[in-house]
Formats: structure tokens, C-alpha cells, sequence
């Protein structure tokens, strides 16, 4: 008898009318999703002992604070009507470099 790899039609179902073939489907990837866990990042800003991370954590925290109805920013009503209705047409920069 032949040995397997001298088989010259390694599937012979395939020559074979009335035999059908199993195709596998690939299978379908679920993904579990997590709500993100809650973060207090006054208590991280709090226990956070390293300089840098404390720099970090104060600037996420004034981040996360922002308001553009800040009386201390003192924006005027042109500026944000700016912010919230932004140029929709190409802006052009004459000297990009000065």
C-alpha cells in the first residue's frame, strides 16, 4: 500500500461525485464587554506619593473640572460662540513658522 505522503490526492472525497464535503465555518468571536471600573481620582490625587504622579493626577483632575461657564476663564460671548461653532471652511496659515 502507499504511504500517506505518497499519496498523490491526499482527500479522495473530493474525487468522488455524490460524497459531500464539510466546509468548516469559521466560528464567530464573542467579545465580553466591562464596564470600566470607577475611579475617585481625588482619593488617587490623594495617595499618589510620587511628584510627577501628583503633577499628572492635578492636571486630569483640572481637566475633568473644566467648565466653559468659568467665571475666573472670563471668555467672552464671541469666544464661545468660537469654541462652540467652529470655522467650517479651510483655514489658511500665511506664516506658519513665526
Amino acid at each position: 500500500p502507499p504511504h500517506h505522503d505518497d499519496d498523490p490526492n491526499p482527500n479522495p472525497q473530493l474525487d468522488e461525485p455524490n460524497v459531500p464535503v464539510v466546509v468548516q465555518q469559521p466560528r464567530s468571536i464573542v467579545y465580553n464587554c466591562r464596564c470600566p471600573p470607577e475611579l475617585d481620582l481625588e482619593q488617587l490625587l490623594a495617595t499618589s506619593t510620587l511628584p510627577k504622579l501628583q503633577e499628572t493626577m492635578e492636571y486630569i483632575l483640572l481637566i475633568k473640572n473644566a467648565s466653559l461657564d468659568d467665571l475666573i476663564a472670563k471668555m467672552t460671548p464671541e469666544t464661545l460662540m468660537r469654541i462652540w461653532n467652529p470655522p467650517q471652511r479651510l483655514i489658511v496659515i500665511e506664516s506658519a513658522g513665526a
